[in-house]
């Protein structure tokens, strides 16, 4: 919260600087408000996209992993495929289950 705080203060100010010196035309709207969403994006952004980034691998292994164990059922079936396909389905399968 501390560094909310901090970026909130520093916007509060640049707005009312920009309202002090007179600033005209299509950018004084948009310093005219204090911006909570690009406040909360300054202070907080970057852990959102760490954590996304982390979901999106997750959500990646939950969706691979069905596929892959059809592949792996499919070279169970056939004998006449090759044995090196059937190590980098399991592999696969495992990677993708530690990812989780």
């Amino acid at each position: 919260t501390d560094a909310f705080e901090t970026l909130w203060e520093k916007e509060v100010e640049r707005c009312s600087k920009s309202e002090e010196n007179g600033i005209v035309g299509l950018t004084s709207k948009r310093y005219k408000k204090p911006s909570l969403a690009w406040t909360l994006a300054r202070a907080y952004g970057k852990a959102y996209l760490k954590a996304g980034f982390l979901k999106l691998i997750h959500d990646i292994s939950i969706f691979v992993g069905p596929i892959v164990l059809h592949g792996l059922i499919q070279f169970l079936r056939d004998p006449s495929k090759e044995l090196k396909e059937g190590f980098i389905l399991t592999a696969s399968v495992t990677i993708s289950q530690l990812l989780m």
